[in-house]
């Protein structure tokens, strides 16, 4: 395991993220990996900002985001597709509305 490579515990198995990513996991559990750049992003700013929240400050595993797996899998699929600003913002918007 080299230098800059994060784990992520699987019960008994441990995984090794790439270098330049991070594991995160929905509120319902499903892992994902990704890219450090994703974190600077407003969406995951916000989605960072909500989890610490909810879930507090955790130093040990994955962060867990307040979205279902359905949710971090549009987001992520925008983020790659490189979408405007307006977008991931109305995006937040409709996910959190009323919290």
């Amino acid at each position: 395991m080299g230098i800059g490579t994060k784990i992520a515990a699987l019960g008994r198995r441990r995984v090794v993220a790439m270098k330049g990513h991070v594991f995160v996991r929905s509120g319902d559990g499903r892992r994902f990996l990704v890219p450090l750049s994703y974190l600077t992003t407003s969406i995951f700013r916000e989605l960072l900002r909500i989890s610490a929240e909810e879930y507090g400050l955790r130093c040990d595993g994955p962060i867990t985001m307040p979205c279902d797996a359905s949710t971090m899998e549009y987001i992520m699929s925008l983020l790659r597709c490189r979408a405007p600003l307006d977008v991931e913002m109305a995006l937040l918007l409709s996910i959190f509305r009323g919290t």
